[in-house]
């Protein structure tokens, strides 16, 4: 099956919308159990730069012409 634009526009979007969701739906359990979200930052800014780094290795191998 193709992946096309629209699937792509789909994708982004439903990510998008699910992670406001998320950060809605836990602002209240963060106000009332602020122990249990402690440090919660740093792995947030784990996961966000290692997807950053991962996106930038693909753009590199994608534009270098070398397929693993």
């Amino acid at each position: 099956m193709d992946i096309t634009r629209g699937h792509w526009i789909f994708a982004l979007l439903f990510t998008i919308g699910f992670i406001i969701m998320m950060f809605f739906a836990y602002r209240d359990d963060i106000k009332a159990n602020p122990q249990y979200f402690k440090g919660s930052w740093k792995i947030t800014l784990i996961i966000v730069g290692s997807i950053m780094v991962l996106v930038v290795i693909k753009i590199l191998f994608r534009f270098s012409g070398y397929t693993l």
